[in-house]
């Protein structure tokens, strides 16, 4: 088997072609993070990439093929740093609040696609919809073990408890200032408490449950 060849004998991308495409995709992300999907521009998104707009072209139609590839890149970067358990969703929803505090990028970008494309129809293959089919079959299998309320749409629910855990870094500073403990780490400390209460009450009973 040659070097370019995967095991099933289907040619794999070249190792060159494999980190332009990477290069490409990490300066959109940082485009895309700083100036959102409508002030990006694929220029500078070369020009960070350390590429031609026309190599950019190659491997993206245009910018939209771009943000959609970010957004699926970004969307399998979280599964893998971020796994849901069907018999620890609370401990899903803590890791969840622990991730996004410590990658502010991750949620400035997050933020960006979804009020600058969240609205758009996207394909039936989107990866990001396998995604989220996945999440929810998962939050299924909870239901069936009893570790979630059967009564619960389970994409409504993952969706609900993973802004949960964001709200801690979706919150403005003056907002984190007024509370009891103010901004420090004694207030992030009684947010995520907080947040991984109501998660518990959350799923124990759904809100159409008597």
């Amino acid at each position: 088997m040659t070097s370019i060849e995967s095991e099933h004998g289907v040619a794999a991308p070249k190792p060159a072609k494999r980190d332009t495409r990477a290069r490409i995709l990490a300066a959109a992300r940082d485009e895309i993070s700083v100036h959102g999907v409508a002030g990006a521009r694929v220029d500078r998104i070369a020009a960070l990439a350390r590429t031609s707009k026309e190599r950019l072209y190659f491997y993206f139609r245009n910018k939209a093929a771009i943000v959609a590839a970010v957004a699926a890149d970004n969307s399998a970067a979280f599964e893998s740093r971020v796994p849901l358990d069907p018999t620890d969703i609370i401990g899903f929803v803590g890791a969840l609040f622990d991730f996004y505090g410590s990658q502010p990028e991750q949620v400035r970008l997050w933020l960006h696609l979804l009020l600058d494309v969240g609205g758009e129809e996207v394909a039936p293959d989107d990866p990001r919809l396998t995604w989220l089919r996945e999440r929810a079959e998962v939050i299924r299998e909870a239901q069936a073990i009893g570790t979630v309320h059967p009564g619960w749409d389970p994409v409504m629910l993952f969706e609900l408890l993973s802004s949960l855990a964001a709200s801690w870094v979706t919150a403005p500073l003056y907002v984190h200032r007024l509370t009891e403990f103010g901004a420090g780490e004694r207030s992030l400390q009684r947010h995520r408490d907080t947040v991984l209460a109501i998660a518990r009450r959350m799923i124990r009973k759904a809100p159409n449950a008597a």
